[in-house]
């Protein structure tokens, strides 16, 4: 059953993301005590420094974690939140994060600077060392006009490290080819309640493409977590409806990773 008490406080965003404790992170060290319980999944135990007792929280099963996710949706649904995002919530629609929604639009653009950051500017995505030692060199080496250090991204996560000219014509980032900007485009555009719009992808990749992302979605569909539905205001001219696919809230979002990963399955036998 859903909370029927009012939120209190209602924040005008809230975002809410599952975490994982692994070893090695700040978060894991926190744990650096743990021990797993065989019988017990993923069972923590820590020392309490006050009084020298131990405690064993259990973290949740991967059930438990889908519950508590769909909870969280059809509650804060109930409270007005709008779930514009596999983990965010906005109290309007105006307040959506600004600054997220440039990344999930096919079309936007930004400017990063400073160490790791990633720049994307005419769909070429440029990204600065991670290292602060390679970060200072790469900084003081730099002129005008120089090649700057790119991440080619594949859709499985590979990297490789090349150069580009900003000011060159040609373009060698991880979204060069339509390929790997329309893989993009699908996993960013598809973690959204706007979902992805059918009628530009058939305009910039042609029917055979959208149909293959419709068919990578079946499974989506048999299961009533993908639809296809028409919105106002889309379309070539920008008034005629749209034909759009989206996830279904909560469990849509919930299987996101499954559903994206058959439609790239079915537009990787495209390239074959």
């Amino acid at each position: 059953s859903i909370a029927t008490g009012d939120l209190m406080p209602k924040p005008s965003h809230i975002s809410v993301y599952d975490l994982q404790i692994e070893r090695g992170t700040v978060f894991g060290n926190w744990f650096k005590d743990a021990e797993i319980d065989a019988d017990v999944d993923k069972v923590v135990s820590q020392s309490t420094a006050s009084t020298g007792a131990t405690t064993t929280p259990v973290l949740p099963s991967e059930d438990d974690c889908a519950t508590m996710y769909k909870y969280a949706s059809k509650y804060l649904r109930s409270q007005g939140y709008e779930h514009y995002e596999v983990s965010s919530y906005a109290a309007k629609p105006e307040l959506r994060s600004h600054h997220n929604q440039i990344y999930w639009n096919p079309e936007g653009q930004w400017y990063a600077f400073g160490l790791g950051s990633t720049s994307n500017v005419n769909q070429r995505t440029v990204a600065r060392p991670n290292k602060m030692a390679d970060y200072l060199t790469w900084v003081k080496d730099q002129q005008p006009g120089d090649a700057m250090t790119t991440r080619r991204i594949d859709p499985i996560g590979k990297e490789s490290i090349i150069d580009a000219d900003l000011d060159s014509d040609e373009t060698t980032s991880s979204q060069d080819s339509d390929d790997e900007y329309l893989t993009d485009v699908i996993m960013k555009r598809l973690r959204t309640s706007d979902g992805l719009d059918l009628d530009w992808v058939r305009r910039r990749f042609g029917e055979q493409i959208k149909q293959q992302v419709l068919d990578g979605a079946q499974l989506g569909f048999d299961l009533g977590f993908a639809e296809v539905i028409s919105t106002p205001g889309g379309g070539k001219d920008g008034t005629s409806p749209a034909e759009v696919l989206r996830l279904v809230d909560p469990d849509g979002f919930l299987c996101s990773n499954y559903i994206i990963s058959n439609i790239f399955v079915e537009l990787d036998m495209v390239e074959d």
